[in-house]
């Protein structure tokens, strides 16, 4: 099951519940990167030890 993160709530549950997450950045066509959630603020995301921006990317938990 597969829930996209929008909002800092999202993000703290996905912390707390240390789900693993995916990333698809707006330049990646195919591939993109699936690690822990390690950190957040409202700019960046830390997912296996490489920031994200938020408004760059998509992020979904996996549950």
């Amino acid at each position: 099951m597969k829930k996209r993160m929008k909002t800092d709530y999202d993000f703290e549950a996905a912390f707390l519940a240390q789900s693993p997450v995916f990333v698809k950045h707006e330049m990646m066509e195919q591939y993109g990167f699936i690690g822990g959630l390690e950190s957040f603020n409202p700019i960046f995301v830390n997912v296996g030890g490489r920031l994200f921006l938020r408004d760059e990317c998509e992020f979904t938990m996996i549950r």
